[in-house]
């Protein structure tokens, strides 16, 4: 069993930071056997090849033009990465700025990064239509605390904004984690096989917020994978 992480040190990566490497690979790690992208890449090399490539694509954008909340102890302990409004999607120039990566993936599992690319384009058309941070991928060492921290790190900015926070997972444990945050369940649909949460937040400065058609009327559907392609902003 590995042990709780009591004494932590919280800090935003920059771009030219050189921490943000360790970030892609610990979240490379951290979704190793996460199911969406299990759906994505059955094979397990190529998934680890692919993550690691998919991370510093998405790390980096995410260090220019989102946030990304890193916690360290003796090592790096948990990674937030998150969008303010208008920053998510990315639009198709931050799209080909990775390039290098998705190319990478494409000559290793051509058949996955197609699964991945509806896998997204699913989850995207889920997002509602006001403006909101987006919550994208929160991975952290030993402590729920260590992600209850970095949970706070982006929602006490977007309360001091007045920005409601939307996010999906596919973790129960990260669902009961966002209901103590002051998220509401908006969906629970079937996607790919893996039950997913669609969650929101009124910022607390902003109670008036808006909050997209359904919120508290969750209901679970199936959401059938068509042959979609990545929506660009």
């Amino acid at each position: 069993m590995e042990a709780h992480i009591h004494n932590f040190q919280l800090r935003r990566l920059a771009a030219a930071d050189p921490a943000t490497d360790a970030a892609a690979l610990f979240l490379a790690e951290s979704f190793g056997q996460h199911a969406l992208f299990e759906h994505a890449f059955p094979d397990s090399g190529a998934r680890a090849f692919a993550l690691r490539a998919l991370f510093r694509a998405i790390v980096e954008d995410a260090a220019r033009h989102g946030r990304v909340e890193a916690a360290f102890s003796d090592e790096l302990a948990g990674v937030l990465l998150w969008y303010p409004p208008g920053h998510y999607p990315m639009t198709l120039a931050r799209e080909l700025a990775g390039l290098r990566s998705w190319l990478q993936i494409a000559a290793r599992a051509p058949l996955g990064l197609f699964r991945l690319s509806r896998l997204q384009a699913t989850l995207d058309s889920l997002r509602p239509k006001a403006p909101h941070c987006h919550g994208y991928f929160l991975a952290a060492r030993a402590s729920a605390r260590i992600g209850f921290v970095l949970a706070r790190r982006m929602l006490d900015e977007a309360d001091a904004r007045g920005w409601p926070t939307y996010l999906e997972t596919q973790d129960p444990r990260t669902v009961s984690l966002y209901l103590r945050l002051g998220f509401h369940i908006v969906d629970s649909v079937d996607a790919a096989g893996t039950p997913t949460w669609t969650m929101w937040r009124r910022p607390l400065a902003c109670a008036a917020a808006p909050a997209p058609a359904g919120l508290g009327k969750a209901r679970a559907r199936r959401i059938d994978e068509k042959p979609l392609m990545p929506n660009p902003a």
